[in-house]
Parts: structure tokens; C-alpha cells; sequence
């Protein structure tokens, strides 16, 4: 029975929502797949009602243990969409990692972040994490739901979180993460990407530190700030 299926439809620009609605009956009988790879960049004319179809197929497949979904630039993607997503994600008890990249929807909105924070709570066996949402409609708003998500996540060992050109995240945002970071007393590797959110200053870094002092278990640390006003007392 299959257990990997890797999809790259990238730039295919006629692909719509009714392409998704045929893979959603391709995917639902295939219910011992373990990794999942669909990647849709720059697929302009799916939407929301993508997603509804993607979500049916990934309730079904419960044994996934790796799943990656790229819709970089599918500017019809808003958050209703992660609502979408979210159900399908509920039911991946057995998900031990999780690539999402959405860069470019601007039509997600801290609302997509409350949705997704839903999704997450109930992975209590995701170990990686990675999250791309540069450039989308995010304020500090959406970092409180993240936190919320991630302080359910005590098994991660690693996380990546994509925030550049989210210039409506400020200071404030990086307190929220650093609260969310508490509870992750097993992460070892972490990777911070708030690079353009000009917001963001010599007192984020303080947040950013505390943070940091709290994750014991880190062995590699990345962090990209270019563009903000952070001074050399940073």
C-alpha cells in the first residue's frame, strides 16, 4: 500500500479548486500513508474551496506522519481556508512533522492564525515544525494565537517560524512568542525569521532573549532580523 506520495504542481497557473476536489478522490482510499508532499505555489486560482477539498482527503489519512503543504502566492487562500485546514489537522494524531508555507496570501489574517492554533493543540506527537507566513496580513494579534498553539507542542524538537514583511508585528509579537516558547523544554533547534518588521526593537531582542534562556535542550539557534531599528544596545 502506498505510504509516500510527493505532488509539485508549482506555477501551474490554469490548476483551480476543481483539480483539488479529483486529488481529494485520489487520496481519501489511501489511508496508510505516512508522508504527504503537495506543493502549489503560484497557483493563482485556487481558493478557500481548495482547502475544503484538501481537509476531506486529510481526515482520512490517518497514519500520516509527515505532511508538507506549499500554496506560496495563492492570493484567493484566506483564512477561511486555515479554518478548512484546521479540521483536517485534528485528526493527524499520529503527525510527527509539519511544513506549511503560505507566503504571499495576503488575504490571511491574524483570524488564520487563530484557526491554525486550533490544528495544532491536538498534534501532541509533532516533533518538527515549520511555518512560513512571510508577507501575509499578520499583526502581534496572531502571535498571541500562535503561542497558544505552540505551548501545547511539548514534544517539539525543532521549529521554523517565517515572519519577514509582516511589518504590523512588533515587540509585542516577540513577548507573545517568548511565552509560547516556555513549555518546549525539549526543542533543540530554532529558527526566527522576522527580518522587514520594522516594528520590532532593542526590546524585542529583550523578549527574545528571556526566551531563549528558558530553552535548556537548544543546540542550534537562527536568527534573522535584517531590516528592523534594533541599535547596538540590542
Amino acid at each position: 500500500s502506498l505510504q509516500y506520495l510527493y505532488l509539485d504542481f508549482d506555477s501551474s497557473f490554469i490548476l483551480s479548486d476543481g483539480g483539488l476536489g479529483h486529488l481529494k478522490n485520489g487520496l481519501t482510499p489511501f489511508t496508510s500513508l505516512q508522508h504527504l508532499f503537495i506543493n502549489f505555489p503560484f497557483c493563482m486560482d485556487i481558493s478557500d474551496e481548495g482547502l475544503s477539498h484538501l481537509k476531506t482527503a486529510l481526515i482520512s489519512l490517518i497514519n500520516l506522519k509527515h505532511l508538507s503543504l506549499n500554496f506560496g502566492q495563492c492570493h484567493r487562500i484566506s483564512s477561511e481556508g486555515l479554518g478548512h485546514l484546521k479540521t483536517g489537522l485534528i485528526s493527524l494524531k499520529s503527525l510527527q512533522y509539519l511544513d506549511l508555507r503560505f507566503y504571499h496570501c495576503d488575504s490571511i489574517s491574524n483570524e488564520g492564525l487563530s484557526h491554525l492554533k486550533t490544528g495544532l493543540t491536538s498534534l501532541n506527537s509533532l516533533q518538527d515544525l515549520s511555518i512560513d507566513f512571510s508577507s501575509c496580513n499578520l499583526s502581534d494579534s496572531g502571535l498571541v494565537h500562535l503561542k497558544d498553539g505552540l505551548r501545547s507542542l511539548t514534544s517539539l524538537q525543532r521549529l521554523l517560524l517565517n515572519f519577514e514583511w509582516c511589518v504590523m508585528i512588533s515587540d509585542e509579537g516577540h513577548k507573545q512568542i517568548k511565552n509560547g516558547f516556555v513549555p518546549l523544554a525539549s526543542l533543540k533547534h530554532l529558527h526566527l525569521n522576522f527580518s522587514q518588521c520594522s516594528r520590532i526593537s532593542n526590546q524585542g531582542l529583550k523578549h527574545l532573549k528571556d526566551a531563549l534562556l528558558s530553552l535548556t535542550s537548544l543546540q542550534s539557534l537562527s536568527l534573522i532580523l535584517r531590516g528592523g531599528v534594533i541599535s547596538d544596545e540590542g
